[in-house]
C-alpha cells in the first residue's frame, strides 16, 4: 500500500494562481509590483519593459522562460526582482532553459535547479524542482485532459443535461443561494425569490475590444443589499442564455457590499462598473468568463442627462471620447484571457490586461486589491486584445488582499494537491 497526501488549498490565497492549459505571462510596460504568491500548473513567461518586482513564492509544475510566448529571442525586457528566502531583492537573470546572462544552455535541469536554489534560497520553483499541479476541483481534471482550459469553464457554467452528480455539485451555480437566469429569480430549491424594485435593468452598450454590441442586466447591488436580498451564504449566479444577443452582466453600485461578503458567478462576461467593495470591505469575489472593469467615468456618465455623454452610447467611437477616472475594486478574479497566445505573432495582452478595458484610462488610476486567478480562456468574450486600439491602460496599482489569507471570499474554490507518501508491505 501507498499513502497519498490529500491537501485542500483555497486558490484565492493566491496573489496570482493560472490552471493548467493556460499559460502564464507577465511583461508589462511600466512599473509594476506583485505581492502575495505566484503559482502556475502551466509554463511561466516573464519580462520587464522597466520594472517589474515580486514580494513572495513564485512556482510553477511547468518551466520559467525570460521571455514571451510568442517570441524566441532571450531575454525579452529587463530581468524581474524577486525577493529571495531572507528578503532581498534578486535579479532573475536566467531561467529554466539558459544560464545567467542568457549565453548558454543548462547542461541538465539539475544545473538549473542549483542555481535557482542558491540565487532565491527556495521562492523560486519549477516542475524540475519536485513543483506540482494544483488541481482545481473539477473532477474531469483529476483525469488529465486533453483540454484542461475547457474543462476549467464547466465551474462558472449552468449545469447540463448529462453532467454527473460529482460535476454538478462542483459548479458553482450549485453552491449559490441566489440565482438569476434571464431575469428570473430562485433560490437553491428552485423557489421563486421576489426582488426588488429596480435590482435589475437591462441595457445595451458596444464594447469596443469585442466590437459587438452586448445585452447587459444591470445588477444594482445597493438596491439588492438594501432590501436584504443576498442570501446568507453570499454567492449569487447570474446568467443570460440567449448568446444571439451578446448576453453579459454588469454589476453597478456595489461601493458597498453586504456584510456577510458576496461572490458573484456567471458564464458570460462581466463588467465591473465604477468602484466596488470600496466601502466597509469584505470578503469579494467574481467569476466569469471575462472581467472588464469600467471607471467611476462611465458610472458617472450614467446619470448625464445628456444621452450623448453616457459611455454606453459611446462605445463604438475613439477610445478619447471615453475618459476614465480613477477606480478602485476590492475583489479577488477568477477570469479567462483571450487565447490569442496560440496565434502566430499573437499576444493576449499578458496578466496586466488580463482584467480588460475600454475606456482611455491616461495616468489614471486603478487601484486594485484581490487575487487573480485563471483557470480557462474566454469562450464568449473571445475577441483579440489589441493595444491600445480601443483603450488606453491605466496605472496599475495591484495588490493581494491579505484579508484571504483568513476570510476568503463565499464560495472560493480549493484546489487539491495530491503528494505521494510511503509504501508500505503487510
Amino acid at each position: 500500500t501507498q499513502v497519498f497526501q490529500y491537501t485542500q488549498v483555497p486558490l484565492f490565497q493566491f496573489g496570482v494562481f493560472y490552471g493548467q492549459g493556460v499559460d502564464l505571462e507577465i511583461a508589462p510596460g511600466p512599473a509594476m509590483q506583485f505581492n502575495g504568491r505566484v503559482h502556475s500548473n502551466s509554463n511561466i513567461y516573464v519580462g520587464a519593459g522597466s520594472t517589474l518586482s515580486f514580494d513572495s513564492y513564485i512556482t510553477t509544475a511547468g518551466s520559467i522562460y525570460r521571455r514571451l510566448k510568442r517570441e524566441t529571442t532571450f531575454p525579452w525586457g529587463g530581468d524581474p526582482k524577486i525577493k529571495d528566502a531572507g528578503g532581498t531583492a534578486r535579479d532573475l537573470n536566467f531561467d529554466s532553459q539558459y544560464q545567467p546572462g542568457f549565453t548558454s544552455t543548462w547542461a541538465n535541469p539539475q544545473a538549473w535547479a542549483a542555481q535557482a536554489a542558491s540565487t532565491f534560497g527556495g521562492t523560486v520553483k519549477d516542475g524540475a524542482m519536485g513543483v506540482g499541479q494544483i488541481t482545481p476541483p473539477i473532477p474531469e481534471l483529476f483525469q488529465n485532459p486533453s483540454n484542461p482550459d475547457v474543462v476549467a469553464h464547466q465551474m462558472i457554467e449552468r449545469p447540463k443535461a448529462g453532467d454527473s452528480a460529482a460535476l454538478t455539485s462542483a459548479k458553482l451555480y450549485s453552491k449559490a443561494g441566489l440565482r438569476i437566469i434571464d431575469g428570473v429569480a430562485t433560490d437553491r430549491n428552485g423557489s421563486s425569490v421576489s426582488l426588488p424594485a429596480g435590482a435589475l435593468t437591462t441595457r445595451t452598450f458596444f464594447d469596443a475590444r469585442e466590437n459587438k454590441t452586448m445585452t447587459a442586466v444591470d445588477v444594482d447591488i445597493d438596491v439588492l443589499r438594501g432590501a436584504g436580498t443576498f442570501p446568507t451564504d453570499g454567492v449569487v449566479y447570474v446568467a443570460g442564455t440567449n448568446l444571439a444577443s451578446n448576453p453579459a452582466v454588469r454589476l453597478v453600485n456595489g461601493s458597498r457590499l453586504p456584510s456577510q461578503g458576496l461572490t458573484v458567478v456567471s458564464e458570460n462576461p462581466v463588467y465591473v462598473m465604477g468602484d466596488y467593495n470600496s466601502q466597509q470591505k469584505v470578503p469579494a469575489a467574481v467569476m466569469a468568463d471575462a472581467i472588464t472593469v469600467l471607471s467611476q467615468g462611465w458610472a458617472q456618465s450614467m446619470g448625464e442627462s445628456d444621452s450623448g455623454k453616457r459611455f454606453d452610447n459611446l462605445g463604438n467611437q475613439s477610445k478619447d471620447k471615453r475618459k476614465a477616472l480613477p477606480t478602485t475594486v476590492n475583489a479577488a478574479f477568477a477570469l479567462g484571457p483571450g487565447n490569442e497566445s496560440t496565434l502566430a505573432n499573437g499576444g493576449n495582452g499578458q496578466l496586466e490586461n488580463v482584467i480588460r478595458f475600454i475606456e482611455d484610462w491616461g495616468n489614471k488610476k486603478l487601484n486594485y486589491s484581490g487575487s487573480i486567478i485563471a483557470l480557462w480562456h474566454s469562450m464568449q468574450a473571445n475577441s483579440q486584445w489589441a493595444c491600445c486600439d480601443y483603450y488606453g491602460p491605466p496605472n496599475r496599482e495591484w495588490s493581494y488582499d491579505p484579508m484571504f489569507n483568513t476570510t476568503p471570499p463565499p464560495g472560493t474554490p480549493r484546489g487539491v494537491i495530491m503528494m505521494k507518501g510511503r509504501w508500505s508491505q503487510r
